[in-house]
């Protein structure tokens, strides 16, 4: 399943990318900022796939909760 992301949050500007991600993980939580200090917004399972614009360390990811973030960490290109 491919999601595309989100343009904007209210804290950052967001710039949409051609990069596609696949999450590598088991189940990798998804955040609501770039960071674990932000709650969690939704879980996403290994190799899932997402559309998204790069940002420190953290991927924001469209879901159906809205823009994400997803540690690097846990996720490779598509």
């Amino acid at each position: 399943m491919l999601r595309q992301m989100g343009l904007r949050r209210e804290d950052d500007e967001i710039i949409l990318t051609e990069d596609r991600i696949r999450i590598t993980g088991r189940t990798v939580n998804l955040r609501k900022g770039p960071g674990t200090g932000y709650g969690i917004a939704g879980v996403a399972e290994k190799g899932e796939q997402f559309i998204v614009a790069k940002s420190e360390g953290w991927l924001p990811v469209e879901t159906a909760n809205g823009v994400c973030r997803v540690s690097e960490r846990y996720a490779e290109s598509a």
